[in-house]
Protein backbone atom coordinates (compact mmCIF):
# COMPACT_ATOMS: atom_id res chain seq x y z
CA UNK A 1 0.00 0.00 0.00
CA UNK A 2 3.05 2.20 0.77
CA UNK A 3 4.12 1.75 -2.85
CA UNK A 4 0.68 2.48 -4.33
CA UNK A 5 0.57 5.80 -2.48
CA UNK A 6 4.28 7.16 -3.84
CA UNK A 7 2.97 6.43 -7.48
CA UNK A 8 -0.52 8.56 -7.35
CA UNK A 9 0.24 10.58 -4.44
CA UNK A 10 -1.78 10.61 -1.21
CA UNK A 11 -5.25 10.57 -2.18
CA UNK A 12 -6.15 11.29 1.72
CA UNK A 13 -4.94 14.88 1.35
CA UNK A 14 -7.00 14.86 -2.08
CA UNK A 15 -10.21 13.84 -0.89
CA UNK A 16 -10.03 16.36 2.40
CA UNK A 17 -9.26 19.08 0.23
CA UNK A 18 -12.30 17.70 -2.23
CA UNK A 19 -14.45 17.77 0.65
CA UNK A 20 -13.29 21.03 2.35
CA UNK A 21 -11.70 20.05 4.97
CA UNK A 22 -8.12 20.65 6.06
CA UNK A 23 -8.38 18.62 9.02
CA UNK A 24 -9.57 14.95 8.00
CA UNK A 25 -12.25 13.03 6.79
CA UNK A 26 -15.51 11.09 8.36
CA UNK A 27 -15.27 7.59 6.54
CA UNK A 28 -19.07 6.55 5.61
CA UNK A 29 -18.45 2.90 6.87
CA UNK A 30 -21.72 1.39 8.90
CA UNK A 31 -21.09 0.63 12.11
CA UNK A 32 -17.54 1.88 11.91
CA UNK A 33 -16.28 5.17 14.00
CA UNK A 34 -13.26 6.03 12.06
CA UNK A 35 -11.72 9.36 11.22
CA UNK A 36 -8.75 9.48 8.85
CA UNK A 37 -6.20 12.00 8.79
CA UNK A 38 -4.59 14.17 6.42
CA UNK A 39 -1.51 11.93 5.15
CA UNK A 40 1.77 14.08 4.86
CA UNK A 41 2.41 15.41 1.23
CA UNK A 42 4.49 13.04 -0.87
CA UNK A 43 4.95 10.58 1.89
CA UNK A 44 3.67 6.89 1.78
CA UNK A 45 1.01 6.03 4.01
CA UNK A 46 2.22 5.01 7.23
CA UNK A 47 5.51 6.17 6.76
CA UNK A 48 5.68 8.72 9.99
CA UNK A 49 5.86 5.41 12.97
CA UNK A 50 4.71 8.42 15.47
CA UNK A 51 1.76 9.27 13.88
CA UNK A 52 -1.59 7.30 12.93
CA UNK A 53 -2.89 7.63 9.60
CA UNK A 54 -5.93 6.37 10.67
CA UNK A 55 -7.87 6.60 14.11
CA UNK A 56 -9.81 3.26 15.11
CA UNK A 57 -10.53 1.29 17.23
CA UNK A 58 -10.00 -1.85 15.66
CA UNK A 59 -7.30 -2.58 12.84
CA UNK A 60 -9.96 -4.45 10.42
CA UNK A 61 -12.43 -1.37 10.63
CA UNK A 62 -9.93 1.17 9.44
CA UNK A 63 -8.70 -1.35 6.96
CA UNK A 64 -12.59 -0.96 5.39
CA UNK A 65 -12.44 2.89 6.09
CA UNK A 66 -9.29 3.23 3.89
CA UNK A 67 -11.12 1.42 1.18
CA UNK A 68 -13.91 3.14 1.45
CA UNK A 69 -12.30 6.47 1.53
CA UNK A 70 -10.39 5.42 -1.85
CA UNK A 71 -13.20 5.17 -3.30
CA UNK A 72 -14.84 7.67 -3.00
CA UNK A 73 -12.00 9.68 -3.76
CA UNK A 74 -11.47 8.21 -7.29
CA UNK A 75 -7.98 7.81 -7.31
CA UNK A 76 -7.34 4.55 -6.33
CA UNK A 77 -9.43 1.89 -8.92
CA UNK A 78 -10.85 -0.99 -6.54
CA UNK A 79 -9.52 -3.57 -9.06
CA UNK A 80 -6.30 -2.74 -8.38
CA UNK A 81 -6.78 -3.78 -4.81
CA UNK A 82 -8.45 -7.24 -5.02
CA UNK A 83 -5.07 -8.99 -4.62
CA UNK A 84 -4.32 -7.13 -1.25
CA UNK A 85 -7.97 -7.78 -0.19
CA UNK A 86 -7.87 -11.30 -1.11
CA UNK A 87 -5.05 -11.93 0.50
CA UNK A 88 -6.16 -10.14 4.04
CA UNK A 89 -9.84 -12.63 4.03
CA UNK A 90 -9.49 -16.56 3.39
CA UNK A 91 -13.13 -15.94 2.60
CA UNK A 92 -12.62 -14.35 -0.45
CA UNK A 93 -14.58 -10.57 -1.28
CA UNK A 94 -18.27 -9.44 -0.93
CA UNK A 95 -19.91 -10.19 -4.44
CA UNK A 96 -21.36 -6.17 -3.83
CA UNK A 97 -18.85 -3.97 -2.39
CA UNK A 98 -15.51 -6.17 -2.88
CA UNK A 99 -14.75 -6.25 0.75
CA UNK A 100 -13.29 -8.90 2.35
CA UNK A 101 -16.07 -11.57 3.96
CA UNK A 102 -15.50 -12.51 7.95
CA UNK A 103 -16.53 -15.81 8.92
CA UNK A 104 -18.29 -14.84 12.32
CA UNK A 105 -20.93 -12.71 10.97
CA UNK A 106 -23.21 -14.27 7.62
CA UNK A 107 -23.04 -11.01 6.10
CA UNK A 108 -20.88 -8.42 4.53
CA UNK A 109 -19.09 -5.89 7.43
CA UNK A 110 -19.45 -3.20 4.81
CA UNK A 111 -22.54 -2.64 2.69
CA UNK A 112 -24.49 -5.53 4.79
CA UNK A 113 -25.14 -8.14 1.74
CA UNK A 114 -25.68 -11.39 3.11
CA UNK A 115 -23.30 -13.86 1.57
CA UNK A 116 -24.09 -17.40 3.49
CA UNK A 117 -27.23 -19.02 5.58
CA UNK A 118 -27.56 -17.53 8.82
CA UNK A 119 -27.43 -21.12 9.83
CA UNK A 120 -24.55 -22.12 7.64
CA UNK A 121 -21.96 -24.01 10.11
CA UNK A 122 -23.33 -23.77 12.88
CA UNK A 123 -23.29 -26.75 15.13
CA UNK A 124 -26.28 -28.15 17.04
CA UNK A 125 -25.82 -28.00 20.85
CA UNK A 126 -24.28 -31.37 21.79
CA UNK A 127 -26.70 -33.19 24.19
CA UNK A 128 -25.41 -33.20 27.91
CA UNK A 129 -25.41 -37.11 29.29
CA UNK A 130 -27.12 -38.03 32.59
CA UNK A 131 -28.17 -41.53 34.10
CA UNK A 132 -31.60 -41.64 34.29
CA UNK A 133 -32.44 -40.79 37.63
CA UNK A 134 -30.66 -37.11 36.82
CA UNK A 135 -32.67 -36.88 33.87
CA UNK A 136 -35.84 -37.36 36.25
CA UNK A 137 -34.72 -35.26 37.87
CA UNK A 138 -34.30 -32.54 35.67
CA UNK A 139 -36.86 -32.61 33.06
CA UNK A 140 -39.87 -34.79 34.65
CA UNK A 141 -39.02 -33.29 38.72
CA UNK A 142 -42.67 -32.82 38.23
CA UNK A 143 -43.15 -37.19 38.99
CA UNK A 144 -41.13 -36.97 42.55
CA UNK A 145 -43.56 -34.42 43.63
CA UNK A 146 -46.86 -35.94 42.21
CA UNK A 147 -45.24 -39.15 44.19
CA UNK A 148 -44.87 -37.64 47.44
CA UNK A 149 -48.26 -35.87 47.36
CA UNK A 150 -49.88 -38.97 46.79
CA UNK A 151 -47.93 -40.58 49.61
CA UNK A 152 -49.46 -37.50 51.59
CA UNK A 153 -52.75 -38.67 50.69
CA UNK A 154 -52.45 -42.11 51.41
CA UNK A 155 -50.79 -40.88 54.90
CA UNK A 156 -53.59 -38.72 55.68
CA UNK A 157 -56.27 -41.48 54.91
CA UNK A 158 -55.17 -44.15 56.95
CA UNK A 159 -55.62 -41.70 60.51
CA UNK A 160 -59.45 -42.81 60.35
CA UNK A 161 -58.58 -46.36 59.90
CA UNK A 162 -56.44 -46.05 63.22
CA UNK A 163 -58.59 -43.66 65.49
CA UNK A 164 -61.52 -46.15 64.63
CA UNK A 165 -59.61 -48.66 65.89
CA UNK A 166 -61.48 -51.89 64.43
CA UNK A 167 -64.85 -49.89 64.81
CA UNK A 168 -67.80 -51.60 62.72
CA UNK A 169 -68.00 -49.31 59.23
CA UNK A 170 -64.47 -47.50 60.01
CA UNK A 171 -63.07 -49.73 57.61
CA UNK A 172 -65.15 -49.15 55.28
CA UNK A 173 -65.11 -45.18 55.79
CA UNK A 174 -61.22 -45.48 55.52
CA UNK A 175 -61.74 -46.39 51.86
CA UNK A 176 -64.59 -43.77 51.21
CA UNK A 177 -62.09 -41.17 52.68
CA UNK A 178 -59.20 -42.64 50.87
CA UNK A 179 -60.85 -42.25 47.55
CA UNK A 180 -61.76 -38.94 49.04
CA UNK A 181 -57.80 -38.30 49.73
CA UNK A 182 -56.61 -39.24 46.27
CA UNK A 183 -58.97 -37.32 44.33
CA UNK A 184 -57.85 -34.14 46.14
CA UNK A 185 -53.97 -34.98 45.16
CA UNK A 186 -55.14 -35.53 41.68
CA UNK A 187 -57.02 -31.88 41.42
CA UNK A 188 -54.05 -30.62 43.10
CA UNK A 189 -51.85 -32.06 40.05
CA UNK A 190 -54.51 -30.80 37.56
CA UNK A 191 -54.58 -27.40 38.69
CA UNK A 192 -51.01 -26.52 38.62
CA UNK A 193 -49.88 -28.74 35.30
CA UNK A 194 -53.22 -27.80 33.70
CA UNK A 195 -51.52 -27.23 30.26
CA UNK A 196 -49.92 -30.94 30.27
CA UNK A 197 -52.81 -32.14 31.35
CA UNK A 198 -55.48 -31.20 28.59
CA UNK A 199 -53.43 -32.25 25.82
CA UNK A 200 -54.84 -35.74 27.10
CA UNK A 201 -58.58 -34.89 27.62
CA UNK A 202 -59.86 -35.38 23.29
CA UNK A 203 -62.65 -37.36 23.27
CA UNK A 204 -61.43 -38.54 19.24
CA UNK A 205 -59.93 -41.20 21.04
CA UNK A 206 -62.86 -42.93 22.07
CA UNK A 207 -63.30 -43.32 18.43
CA UNK A 208 -59.90 -44.94 17.88
CA UNK A 209 -59.79 -48.45 16.79
CA UNK A 210 -57.02 -48.82 19.63
CA UNK A 211 -59.46 -48.54 22.29
CA UNK A 212 -61.11 -51.28 20.88
CA UNK A 213 -58.33 -53.19 21.12
CA UNK A 214 -57.29 -52.07 24.40
CA UNK A 215 -60.85 -53.37 25.61
CA UNK A 216 -60.77 -56.87 24.07
CA UNK A 217 -57.26 -57.25 25.80
CA UNK A 218 -59.04 -56.10 29.42
CA UNK A 219 -61.09 -59.63 29.25
CA UNK A 220 -58.08 -62.06 29.31
CA UNK A 221 -56.45 -59.57 32.34
CA UNK A 222 -59.88 -59.87 34.20
CA UNK A 223 -59.36 -63.66 33.80
CA UNK A 224 -55.91 -63.51 34.82
CA UNK A 225 -56.72 -61.22 37.69
CA UNK A 226 -59.79 -64.02 38.64
CA UNK A 227 -56.95 -67.18 39.16
CA UNK A 228 -54.34 -65.10 40.43
CA UNK A 229 -56.23 -64.36 43.52
CA UNK A 230 -57.68 -67.30 43.82
CA UNK A 231 -54.97 -68.78 43.50
CA UNK A 232 -53.79 -66.70 46.20
CA UNK A 233 -56.23 -67.32 48.36
CA UNK A 234 -55.58 -71.22 48.52
CA UNK A 235 -52.12 -70.50 49.15
CA UNK A 236 -53.03 -67.91 52.03
CA UNK A 237 -55.41 -67.95 54.24
CA UNK A 238 -55.38 -64.11 54.80
CA UNK A 239 -58.29 -62.07 53.60
CA UNK A 240 -56.95 -59.92 50.97
CA UNK A 241 -59.05 -56.67 51.22
CA UNK A 242 -61.88 -57.24 54.01
CA UNK A 243 -62.47 -53.67 54.40
CA UNK A 244 -63.36 -53.52 50.59
CA UNK A 245 -66.06 -56.54 51.09
CA UNK A 246 -67.17 -54.68 54.31
CA UNK A 247 -68.29 -52.15 51.55
CA UNK A 248 -69.76 -53.72 48.78
CA UNK A 249 -71.28 -56.08 51.14
CA UNK A 250 -73.10 -52.81 52.79
CA UNK A 251 -72.89 -49.89 50.90
CA UNK A 252 -72.98 -50.82 47.43
CA UNK A 253 -73.56 -47.94 45.90
CA UNK A 254 -70.57 -45.96 47.41
CA UNK A 255 -68.67 -48.92 46.26
CA UNK A 256 -69.40 -47.83 42.64
CA UNK A 257 -68.92 -44.27 43.34
CA UNK A 258 -65.81 -44.18 45.28
CA UNK A 259 -64.14 -47.05 44.16
CA UNK A 260 -65.09 -47.27 40.63
CA UNK A 261 -65.77 -43.87 39.65
CA UNK A 262 -63.51 -41.57 41.55
CA UNK A 263 -60.25 -43.61 41.19
CA UNK A 264 -61.36 -44.20 37.50
CA UNK A 265 -61.18 -40.50 36.88
CA UNK A 266 -59.07 -39.01 39.13
CA UNK A 267 -56.10 -41.32 39.59
CA UNK A 268 -55.80 -41.55 35.06
CA UNK A 269 -55.95 -37.92 35.59
CA UNK A 270 -52.75 -37.99 37.89
CA UNK A 271 -50.88 -40.45 36.57
CA UNK A 272 -51.88 -41.33 32.68
CA UNK A 273 -52.68 -37.51 31.99
CA UNK A 274 -50.24 -36.10 34.14
CA UNK A 275 -47.28 -38.41 35.34
CA UNK A 276 -46.40 -40.80 32.02
CA UNK A 277 -46.26 -37.85 29.62
CA UNK A 278 -44.11 -35.89 32.26
CA UNK A 279 -41.99 -39.23 32.29
CA UNK A 280 -41.32 -39.09 28.66
CA UNK A 281 -39.53 -36.10 28.43
CA UNK A 282 -36.49 -37.85 30.29
CA UNK A 283 -37.29 -41.27 28.95
CA UNK A 284 -38.40 -43.66 26.80
CA UNK A 285 -41.76 -44.41 26.13
CA UNK A 286 -41.36 -48.02 27.87
CA UNK A 287 -39.82 -46.82 30.58
CA UNK A 288 -41.94 -44.19 30.81
CA UNK A 289 -44.86 -46.67 30.60
CA UNK A 290 -42.99 -49.14 33.45
CA UNK A 291 -41.95 -46.35 35.69
CA UNK A 292 -45.75 -44.80 36.13
CA UNK A 293 -47.25 -48.38 36.06
CA UNK A 294 -44.88 -49.53 39.33
CA UNK A 295 -46.23 -46.00 40.79
CA UNK A 296 -49.55 -46.28 40.48
CA UNK A 297 -50.00 -50.30 42.07
CA UNK A 298 -47.73 -48.59 44.56
CA UNK A 299 -50.25 -46.34 45.25
CA UNK A 300 -52.68 -49.29 46.26
CA UNK A 301 -50.44 -50.22 49.30
CA UNK A 302 -51.40 -53.87 48.00
CA UNK A 303 -48.36 -56.19 48.56
CA UNK A 304 -50.41 -59.24 46.62
CA UNK A 305 -52.31 -57.34 44.02
CA UNK A 306 -49.08 -55.39 43.48
CA UNK A 307 -47.63 -57.70 39.50
CA UNK A 308 -51.73 -57.62 38.11
CA UNK A 309 -52.05 -54.03 39.33
CA UNK A 310 -48.71 -53.35 37.52
CA UNK A 311 -50.01 -54.95 34.26
CA UNK A 312 -52.90 -52.81 34.42
CA UNK A 313 -50.94 -50.01 34.95
CA UNK A 314 -49.11 -50.93 31.60
CA UNK A 315 -52.49 -52.19 29.69
CA UNK A 316 -53.66 -47.86 30.53
CA UNK A 317 -50.24 -46.58 29.33
CA UNK A 318 -50.12 -48.58 26.35
CA UNK A 319 -54.29 -47.20 25.72
CA UNK A 320 -53.06 -43.58 26.05
CA UNK A 321 -50.00 -43.95 23.82
CA UNK A 322 -52.24 -45.40 21.32
CA UNK A 323 -55.18 -43.13 21.46
CA UNK A 324 -53.54 -40.14 22.37
CA UNK A 325 -56.74 -39.52 24.99
CA UNK A 326 -57.18 -40.23 28.87
CA UNK A 327 -60.82 -40.64 28.39
CA UNK A 328 -60.31 -44.22 26.90
CA UNK A 329 -57.88 -45.15 30.33
CA UNK A 330 -60.90 -43.47 32.78
CA UNK A 331 -63.62 -46.21 30.88
CA UNK A 332 -60.97 -49.12 31.02
CA UNK A 333 -60.42 -48.25 34.32
CA UNK A 334 -63.56 -47.92 35.54
CA UNK A 335 -65.13 -51.13 33.68
CA UNK A 336 -62.04 -53.18 35.52
CA UNK A 337 -63.39 -52.11 38.76
CA UNK A 338 -66.88 -52.50 38.28
CA UNK A 339 -65.78 -56.09 36.79
CA UNK A 340 -63.76 -56.98 40.30
CA UNK A 341 -66.59 -55.56 42.62
CA UNK A 342 -70.04 -56.64 41.53
CA UNK A 343 -68.78 -59.13 38.33
CA UNK A 344 -66.41 -61.12 38.93
CA UNK A 345 -67.04 -64.02 41.86
CA UNK A 346 -66.35 -63.26 45.26
CA UNK A 347 -63.27 -64.43 47.35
Amino acid sequence: MGQLGDKRGCPWADLAREVGRGDGFEAPVVGVNARVAPCRPGGPLGEDRGRSAIRVAQPAEAFFSICTAIDLAGNFPRSEMSSELSNASPLGLCPKCSAPLRAEVYFCPLCTERWRSPTAGLEPTPEPVWDAETRIRRRAGGAYEASLLYLVAIFVASIPSFLMDGRRGGDAGGVVFGSVCVAVASLWIVYRNSSLVRRSLGVEGLLSPWFLLSAGLLLPLLAVNHLYHSLLLKRTSVALDPAMDLLVDHHPWLAGIFVCVFPAVFEELGFRAYVYPLLQNALTPVWAAVISAALFASLHLSFWSWPYLFTFGLLLAFTLTKCRSVLPCMVLHFAHNLAVLFLLPRH
